[in-house]
């Protein structure tokens, strides 16, 4: 299978709470950590947070491009060949079997790699390579897993590989109930190692038993809403690294597993404590109501918590964060809600909101879907754009018809010597030093200028590569000349006064 149509998947499983009781004074390791807890609840310093949170941030990251690489060797036909080479002539033959059979395929597969391959346990010695691991019959339980993609995938079956991080967390998870018990950790018990498995879509339900990334956690975890979110890094540097391995189109498989998903979360069981509640993004107690928040409306009751009613959550959103997903306000709608402009000022979204005394709040049922402005006359015509020049894109359905969102870097210069009507994409706000500033990718063009736009901006970037490649040729080439030179000079030196 080609790697466009590979997937690799990350998932993040919820921290597990320790149970004290269950933990007893054992030497597991020679090194061990003594912890003594106290009663007493030490306060966290900014500058601890801030380290927690950094370290946090560089762990997820660096697990985030170690396993897309990972994942990259994957398709290496060395190890599609290796591995095709163990597989008996009765396990080649799989591509056009019914849902049951895949699934007893699957599980006979898995037995056979248990009986070729020994899994051993994690230690303190160098892991061996995947080709290394192969030879001596020898792996660890990622790389067992990362066989069982490679065969899938020489297959010619659809496969990808799951990955739950467990990056180190930046919040304390841990519920200690007996404060005066003295407990023994080995070193290794102080971090998770990342989880890894396989998923294989059925051909006939399209449904998962492609290289892009998902977040696949809602079908692991029973209180995505009300734990695992809350333990994840923050949502921009979260949006930010799947966008950089976004896929571009939808495939049917992905449609289905989207929708079940939606399914899962709307489905998912109350929360069981109070703080579960607290910035759940389904249910709410009225006592945690914030002030740009309201209930609406306040039926249907979903359930009582401790006496108190548990309702839908709805969010109230200024004008511009509407504008943001892709909504906007209907025509004569009235404020449900408005609060004063500086409780919101550091989630501005535009320089209105941030000089206004007051803001006004909107909730989902007074919008409709986002229509972008349309083109007069394609053949003629100009790209529509807003009273700031430019066009707000903050999502893929808010380029108008006939036009295209070009978001390559330096692009607007050639549409310009090129003499092609633009409009700078503003796909975000940055809030900074007390105000928001656009963010500005790429630009919107008509769709019949958009061949010839990228041609050209193509050919401008190879001839960048070509200079800055000979410029680079022309600096070796005149330090080896300087080195050959002084190299004469010393050797006459040496002759005349040696």
């Amino acid at each position: 299978m080609s790697s466009d149509e590979e997937v690799w998947d990350e998932i993040n499983v919820e921290d597990k709470i320790i149970n004290t009781d269950t933990l007893k004074d054992t030497n597991l390791h020679p090194e061990t950590v003594n912890v003594e807890i106290t009663n007493e609840t030490k306060r966290i310093s900014p500058q601890q947070r801030l380290m927690r949170r950094i370290v946090h941030r560089v762990h997820f990251m660096c697990l985030f491009v170690h396993y897309k690489k990972f994942n990259l060797q994957l398709n290496s036909s060395l190890h599609k060949s290796h591995l095709l080479s163990i597989l008996p002539e009765s396990f080649l033959n799989v591509k056009h079997l019914e849902p049951k059979k895949m699934a007893v395929y699957l599980k006979l597969l898995s037995r056979y790699l248990h009986s070729v391959f020994k899994i051993e346990s994690l230690d303190d010695e160098e892991p061996l390579g995947l080709l290394e691991a192969f030879q001596q019959r020898k792996v660890y339980e990622d790389q067992f897993v990362a066989f069982f993609v490679i065969i899938m995938r020489s297959l010619g079956l659809k496969c990808r590989l799951v990955v739950s991080f467990n990056p180190v967390s930046y919040k304390s998870t841990s519920h200690i109930t007996n404060p005066k018990k003295r407990i023994k950790l080995d070193e290794t018990s102080l971090m998770e190692y990342p989880l890894t498995w396989a998923e294989v879509l059925n051909e006939f339900d399209k449904r998962w038993i492609h290289g892009a990334v998902k977040d696949i956690t809602v079908r692991y975890c029973a209180y995505y809403g009300a734990r695992t979110v809350k333990l994840r890094t923050e949502e921009r540097l979260w949006d930010y690294m799947l966008s950089l391995n976004k896929k571009f189109y939808v495939k049917p498989e992905d449609k289905l597993e989207n929708e079940e998903f939606l399914e899962r979360q709307r489905n998912e069981t109350l929360p069981t404590t109070k703080t579960g509640f607290k910035n759940h993004p389904l249910y709410v107690l009225e006592s945690q109501i914030r002030q740009n928040q309201a209930i609406y409306p306040k039926t249907p009751v979903f359930g009582l918590f401790n006496g108190e009613s548990v309702y839908s959550r709805s969010n109230l959103k200024s004008k511009e964060a509407w504008l943001k997903e892709a909504r906007a306000i209907k025509d004569g709608e009235i404020a449900i809600k408005t609060v004063k402009a500086r409780t919101l000022k550091k989630k501005a979204a535009s320089e209105e909101l941030a000089d206004n005394d007051t803001c006004p709040l909107y909730g989902i049922w007074q919008t409709r879907p986002y229509v972008p402005p349309k083109v007069v006359d394609v053949n003629h015509g100009k790209v529509p754009r807003n009273e700031f020049g430019n066009l707000y894109v903050f999502r893929p359905e808010m380029v108008p018809d006939d036009c295209c969102h070009i978001p390559y870097k330096g692009i607007d210069k050639i549409a310009k010597k090129l003499d092609i009507d633009y409009v700078d994409a503003v796909v975000r706000f940055e809030f900074n030093r007390g105000r928001s500033f656009p963010v500005l990718e790429g630009i919107i063009v008509l769709e019949k200028h958009r061949d010839i736009l990228v041609e050209a901006y193509e050919q401008v970037e190879n001839h960048k590569v070509q200079s800055h490649f000979e410029e680079i040729q022309g600096k070796v080439i005149n330090r080896w000349s300087r080195l050959i030179k002084k190299l004469i000079i010393r050797d006459r030196v040496n002759k005349l006064y040696a």
